[in-house]
């Protein structure tokens, strides 16, 4: 992925998240359109520019899809991250999404495995279903992974990826939600575990 490419990836990317629970209940925005835009600005944007600063990004060759990884021992977003992805939300959403920001912060990262070096799955998306991309996005890393004896781990608000989440090896490890906010989904994976 080149820098030129962001914006057609945040674009595919908020496309893949319209109905994700977790991206719907932090922009909290009244209608669809809304909610894309609100998630363009407030989100995809900073997130997806920080993360392709810090992280390893794989997208398929028309940005229709995208994995943004950070490898072991790197934040995915960092101190600076975090502050340009709170000043889009308010920006984009208004202060109340960064006191769903912080809740949802809070959650995950009370969480988030500690102790053992491992790749960590920021953001996967697809802005087409059902035609593979996801697991093409993942599987450079997942073999990486296996290869260096490296686990994996992810964040999932939809209970539907929870299986195809499953088929690479991931397992949930928690469940939690923000307050007022969609049950989110630790899950973890060890190397050489994907069902195929």
């Amino acid at each position: 992925m080149l820098r030129r490419d962001l914006d057609a990836v945040t674009e595919s990317l908020a496309t893949a998240f319209e109905d994700d629970p977790m991206v719907s209940w932090l922009v909290d925005a009244p209608d669809p359109a809304s909610a894309r835009r609100r998630s363009i600005e407030g989100f995809f944007a900073p997130g997806v520019t920080t993360a392709f600063s810090r992280g390893h990004c794989y997208v398929t060759a028309d940005l229709t899809a995208a994995a943004i990884w950070s490898p072991p021992d790197v934040e995915a977003l960092g101190d600076e991250g975090g502050a340009a992805l709170a000043e889009g939300l308010i920006a984009g959403c208004g202060e109340g999404a960064l006191d769903r920001l912080i809740a949802l912060g809070e959650t995950v990262g009370s969480r988030h495995p500690e102790g053992r070096p491992h790749f960590y799955l920021f953001l996967l998306g697809a802005a087409v279903k059902g035609t593979g991309a996801g697991s093409r996005l993942m599987q450079p890393v997942l073999e990486r992974c296996d290869l260096d004896s490296l686990p994996a781990y992810l964040e999932s608000s939809s209970a539907r990826n929870v299986e195809f989440y499953r088929r690479h090896g991931f397992e949930i490890i928690w469940e939690a939600a923000p307050d007022g906010g969609p049950t989110l989904r630790g899950m973890w994976r060890e190397p050489g575990s994907a069902r195929g």
